[in-house]
C-alpha cells in the first residue's frame, strides 16, 4: 500500500489569504555549476523527492544581470529576486516568507493523483503560499555551509537572518 501524502499546512493570523507549508528537509545540497550556485533543501520518501526548496544564484555575465531564482516543489512555482522576501535560518529551521504577490502555491513535487493518493484540508483551495518552513534534519557542518551560501541572497534585495549558536547575524 502506498503511503498517503498529506500536506502539512497551517493558517496564521499574519498571513492574509495565504497558508504556511511545513516539511522535513532530510537532504541539503549545495552545488556550484557553470558559475551558478544551487542551494536545495528537500524531503525524500525513499527514492522520491516529495518537497524541494531550490535557490539558484546566477552571476552577472556579459549579456545578463545577476539573478536569484527560488522554486518550491516544481518548475513554474517560483519567484525572482526580491520577491523571495525574507529567509531565516536557525539550527533547526529554514523559513522563507515571500513578498505578497509571489504567486507560489502549496503542494508537493510532481504530484499525480494516480501515483500518489492525497488528502488535505479543503480550506486551502485558492490560497497562495505565504510561508515555507523546512525542519532541518542535518548536521552542524551542513547548517554552516547553508548559512554561508544563503548569506549571498542579500545582493538581490532579500532579507537574510541567521540565528545560529555561533552566529546571530541580520543582513537586510
Amino acid at each position: 500500500m502506498k503511503r498517503e501524502y498529506r500536506p502539512e499546512l497551517e493558517e496564521s493570523a499574519d498571513l492574509i489569504d495565504a497558508v504556511c507549508q511545513l516539511f522535513d528537509a532530510t537532504r541539503v545540497e549545495i552545488l556550484v555549476e557553470d558559475n551558478s550556485l544551487y542551494i536545495q533543501v528537500a524531503e525524500d520518501w525513499g527514492d522520491a523527492t516529495i518537497h524541494s526548496l531550490l535557490f539558484c544564484l546566477s552571476p552577472r555575465t556579459e549579456t545578463d544581470e545577476a539573478e536569484l531564482y527560488a522554486e518550491f516543489n516544481d518548475q513554474g512555482n517560483g519567484m525572482f529576486g526580491a520577491q523571495v522576501g525574507t529567509i531565516e535560518l536557525s539550527r533547526d529551521l529554514l523559513t522563507v516568507t515571500p513578498r505578497a504577490g509571489s504567486g507560489l502555491t502549496p503542494g508537493r513535487v510532481s504530484y499525480s493523483e494516480d501515483a500518489d493518493p492525497a488528502s488535505g484540508p479543503t480550506w486551502v483551495s485558492g490560497k497562495r503560499l505565504g510561508r515555507i518552513v523546512a525542519r532541518l534534519r542535518c548536521d552542524d557542518g551542513e547548517i554552516s555551509s547553508l548559512d554561508q551560501a544563503l548569506s549571498q541572497v542579500t545582493q538581490f534585495g532579500v532579507n537574510y537572518r541567521a540565528r545560529l549558536k555561533t552566529t546571530d547575524r541580520l543582513q537586510d
